[in-house]
């Protein structure tokens, strides 16, 4: 298994709030090597996914193929036209936080 910055458990303070809402649609910006995507969907969530980096979007897509579920998972820069296009989509939003897990402050970008 390749090397995840941050490991493969979601972020805690994801995994609580998601608990509280029922699974639908979900679009995870700076999705990264795509720990709390790949949790979403084994909780049942239709996940949508985009980040910039080449090597976080190939770690996501093993995690996923690992634990047999799937994401719709955009690479790159998007425009302002496909990301309103993504939204459009409904369901819930989730961005990265400064603040995110217990025990220091957690700079990644959302993964």
């Amino acid at each position: 298994m390749p090397y995840y910055v941050f490991g493969v458990e979601p972020n805690v303070f994801f995994k609580e709030q998601l608990k509280l809402i029922p699974p639908g649609k979900i679009l995870l910006a700076a999705e990264g090597e795509g720990r709390n995507g790949v949790y979403a969907a084994l909780q049942g969530w239709m996940v949508s996914s985009y980040a910039i980096s080449e090597e976080g979007y190939s770690k996501a897509m093993k995690l996923a193929a690992e634990k047999n579920v799937v994401i719709n998972y955009l690479l790159g820069k998007q425009s302002r036209e496909k990301l309103e296009n993504f939204r459009a989509l409904g369901g819930a939003q989730a961005y990265p936080s400064r603040t995110k897990d217990q025990g220091g402050i957690d700079f990644s970008t959302g993964s």
